[in-house]
């Protein structure tokens, strides 16, 4: 080995091995060696340390595929949409590389055709959650087997679904009205037979409410009336202020006095509401000498009373000796309705009646219907 002067040894044996011809064959005695040395080393470094070689220093297509590692190349080092077809090998893409809902009718080919499903081919576990929409549906087809008990909310009636057929007996309970008894509409107005036998009751009505011109002809049976016991042919109701009901009792039979004398009569004698009715003792208040003939034993009279809502009566006399010859004519509290009284009244000669009233507000009228001779 030629030592060449100013060179250090390590440097002249680098030189020796150092293809000198990338230098267009010009052999070192051409050039000062001393001028180049740097410029030599730093072209042998390049290519013989790690890490020296970069991108600028590769000529195009000098990476071939021998110079790749094996499992080198990462879907990070492969530009998107540069896989082809032609670059993928048959049989190579499996099931689990196909995304889902990505092979649509357009890609099957002409080989490959769908086999229609057979009926009933179609299970609950074929359909995926939220599979039969409301298109899938066909009209009418949900019937009342398919819902579900319980499932059908206020949100789901349409306004104006629930008609009085679709409501069942006696499903509507008080908790279920928007108003309570007491404030219901009365358009249109309750009749008589919506009003359970005994149901209207004295608390339930207001003072005065019902008066003569309310009550229908007849509406007033005795199944209505609050009584002891229940009438039987003949009877007619009489109080029991005892027990402060009404009580069934067939009319007492008259006095044989003598001949009953029947008087035609087509108005009321009496107006009661003319009367006296601060329950003082009227004596002789009730003369009757202009209607009863002399001589007559007894007089009936019919007493009908009515208007009060507290108890009121009339009682009227023979005289003050007789006083238990006598007729009572009661109204019980709350009472809105009419009473219709017969007595048979033994009379003095002069044919006057004495009476006294309690309850400022009772009304009625007082007729004679007839006499004893």
């Amino acid at each position: 080995m030629v030592h060449h002067p100013g060179v250090p040894f390590n440097r002249v044996k680098m030189l020796q091995r150092f293809n000198v011809t990338m230098f267009n064959a010009v052999t070192l005695k051409q050039y000062n060696i001393v001028t180049l040395k740097e410029d030599i080393y730093m072209a042998y470094r390049r290519r013989y340390f790690d890490g020296v070689v970069t991108t600028p220093l590769i000529v195009p297509s000098a990476v071939t595929e021998e110079k790749i590692a094996d499992n080198a190349v990462t879907s990070r080092k492969i530009k998107d949409e540069t896989i082809m077809s032609v670059d993928i090998g048959a049989g190579q893409v499996k099931t689990e590389d196909i995304a889902d809902g990505a092979v649509t009718l357009s890609k099957l080919g002409a080989d490959v055709s769908i086999v229609p499903l057979e009926d009933g081919a179609v299970t609950t576990t074929k359909l995926a959650d939220g599979a039969v929409t409301t298109t899938k549906l066909d009209d009418k087809a949900v019937t009342e087997d398919k819902i579900k008990e319980g499932s059908v909310s206020s949100l789901k009636l349409k306004d104006g679904a629930v008609t009085t057929p679709k409501i069942a007996t006696g499903s509507v309970t008080p908790t279920k009205l928007s108003f309570t008894p007491a404030t219901r509409p009365l358009t249109p107005p309750i009749t008589s037979a919506e009003i359970g036998t005994k149901e209207v009751k004295g608390i339930n009505i207001d003072d005065e409410a019902i008066d003569t011109d309310k009550l229908e002809d007849g509406a007033v049976t005795p199944p209505k009336l609050e009584a002891i016991d229940t009438p039987a042919d003949g009877e007619t109701p009489t109080y029991n202020a005892a027990q402060a009901k009404f009580e069934w009792k067939a009319p007492a039979a008259p006095p044989a006095v003598g001949v009953y004398v029947p008087r035609p009569a087509n108005t009321f004698d009496i107006n009661i509401g003319l009367l006296v009715r601060d329950g003082s003792l009227q004596i002789d208040g009730l003369d009757l000498s202009g209607i009863v003939p002399a001589g007559a034993l007894a007089v009936e009279l019919e007493v009908w009373v009515y208007g009060p809502v507290t108890e009121s009566d009339i009682r009227i006399f023979r005289n003050q000796t007789y006083q238990y010859n006598r007729a009572v004519a009661r109204l019980a509290p709350g009472m809105d309705f009419g009473l219709c009284y017969h007595f048979i009244v033994p009379i003095d000669a002069d044919r006057k009646l004495d009476y006294t009233i309690q309850g400022s507000t009772l009304q009625g009228m007082i007729t004679v219907v007839g006499w004893f001779i």
